[in-house]
């Protein structure tokens, strides 16, 4: 029902196929002040994950089309070619996460946010204490989505984001799942809009299921990759990378696969 398309979320996946190893990078999404794979430098009235809205309604001339900015974008600030995308809104992750049957995680810390509204605008509120839990769908969303009360913000939130899929991901490939397998993938490919190939998922579901937890690395580019604030517009919470940190981060998981590799990055909040 909006005028606009804001992600929510944004995150780089790889996987090394010789190796095995995968690592996460989520991307806050109040970043702004940041630098155009095409050249230039994004204002600091605009964030991140209003990049699609902006090229959409021509407010920012980007050489591709909307969707392709936003994933060479991220890919650009990351440091490596983004070789397929994937997107999901919020209802149809519900519906992903009962159809596995839920999720097992492990809350890091007490989440007590008053404000988390349940998408229906009357009931206010997601309560969940520290500890091992198993999520539905629509609990699932809250742990992925509050960003509200103590020790709980934009970061916090991206740790958790990753660790849910994590879990579905293995929930998927879990053995005990493999007769619904196909169900899964069908109700997937109804919900999730991807340039990845149909005929390849099933055996990078199988690659990935058997990773274990410690092949996996885990980076949200918050502090110290971010300094947040740094471009306040109007009381809005913004946040800028420091890609010097960036790319020191994407040259020790890529190396010289990094475009950083090689290359001096300024501080870019301080500059």
């Amino acid at each position: 029902g909006r005028s606009e398309r804001l992600n929510d979320t944004m995150m780089v996946v790889t996987i090394d196929t010789a190796t095995n190893k995968v690592a996460m990078i989520s991307v806050p999404r109040d970043t702004a002040g940041f630098p155009y794979y095409w050249g230039g430098t994004a204002p600091a009235t605009m964030k991140l994950n209003s990049l699609v809205t902006y090229v959409q309604n021509k407010r920012v001339k980007s050489p591709d089309e909307p969707m392709t900015t936003l994933v060479k974008e991220i890919g650009y600030l990351v440091g490596i070619p983004v070789n397929y995308y994937a997107t999901l809104d919020l209802a149809s992750f519900v519906k992903l996460i009962d159809k596995v049957g839920g999720v097992d995680i492990n809350n890091p810390s007490a989440i007590n946010d008053s404000t988390y509204d349940w998408l229906n605008g009357k009931d206010l509120g997601f309560y969940l204490t520290a500890g091992k839990h198993k999520l539905d769908g629509i609990h699932a969303l809250a742990y992925v989505r509050s960003r509200h009360g103590d020790n709980n913000n934009d970061w916090a939130r991206a740790t958790r984001q990753q660790e849910v899929l994590v879990a579905l991901e293995h929930k998927i490939a879990n053995p005990g799942n493999a007769l619904n397998l196909p169900g899964i993938m069908q109700l997937a490919g109804t919900m999730i809009r991807t340039n990845y190939p149909a005929s390849d998922i099933a055996d990078m579901v199988a690659l990935v299921g058997g990773v274990p937890s410690t092949d996996i690395s885990q980076v949200v580019l918050g502090p110290p990759y971010s300094l947040a604030n740094a471009a306040p517009t109007s009381g809005t919470w913004t946040s800028c990378l420091e890609l010097d940190k960036v790319a020191a981060k994407s040259i020790e998981l890529f190396g010289t696969a990094s475009r950083y590799y090689g290359q001096t990055q300024p501080k870019t909040c301080a500059s």
